[in-house]
């Protein structure tokens, strides 16, 4: 998988980004989320969620990861999402590849992009949200320099509320 492109996501891309979510979440999460969460994860509904935010939220960027077998993973960065306040920092939105890749070292190389494309924004620091169950994105990103804070979130999913955990990083 030496041949991996990464490129800016284009609307077309919005149903493979809906198809790496699902198979993403479906494999990573199986036993850590109900059946019923994952099994109702939409296809449709993601797909539209991935039109909106590449035609008309201009300050996210959304990344791919293409081989000749298709769209293997993605990125999403933009201003940290917080309501009623200005952004402080720029946020790590998403990194989800497709289950059939992971530990090949594309998810490293697209997090190195994104720090990239992080660093050439206004903002000088960057942070992302991990549920507190996912022990292995909590190592994937601890592992690539990404520091826990005190800082929790109560993210609902479904009837389901999770912890998601904050982490932060420089840019500079």
């Amino acid at each position: 998988m030496r041949d991996i492109e990464i490129r800016p996501g284009v609307v077309a891309d919005a149903p493979a980004l809906a198809e790496v979510l699902i198979e993403s979440w479906q494999t990573a999460f199986r036993g850590l989320l109900t059946d019923r969460t994952l099994s109702r994860m939409s296809m449709p509904e993601h797909t539209a969620r991935f039109e909106r935010i590449i035609a008309e939220q201009p300050a996210v960027e959304v990344w791919v990861a293409v081989h000749s077998a298709g769209l293997m993973g993605y990125g999403t960065i933009g201003p940290e999402r917080r309501v009623g306040v200005a952004p402080e920092m720029c946020e790590l939105r998403a990194l989800y590849l497709r289950p059939t890749i992971w530990r090949r070292g594309i998810g490293r190389r697209l997090h190195v992009h994104l720090l990239d494309r992080m660093a050439a924004t206004k903002f000088d620091r960057a942070m992302l949200r991990v549920f507190g169950f996912n022990a292995r994105a909590r190592a994937f990103y601890e592992s690539l320099g990404w520091s826990g804070t005190e800082q929790t979130t109560e993210i609902q999913l479904g009837a389901e509320v999770h912890v998601a955990h904050r982490y932060e990083r420089s840019l500079t």
